[in-house]
């Protein structure tokens, strides 16, 4: 009974690791890095541009 526990508890804590390291990972990181290289590729054209109307 005590292995199971034992097994049960490292695999919550390494899935725990896991989805803190892929968030980490792919929630900041990445989108930073590709904003980054955007900024550096496209200048001013990486922050869109404002709509007109008629030219104005």
């Amino acid at each position: 009974m005590n292995n199971s526990v034992s097994n049960t508890g490292r695999l919550l804590w390494a899935g725990l690791r896991a989805l803190v390291v892929l968030t980490i990972v792919c929630g900041v990181i990445y989108p930073l890095v590709v904003t980054g290289i955007a900024q550096v590729a496209f200048g001013n054209k990486a922050n869109g541009s404002e709509i007109k109307s008629g030219g104005k």
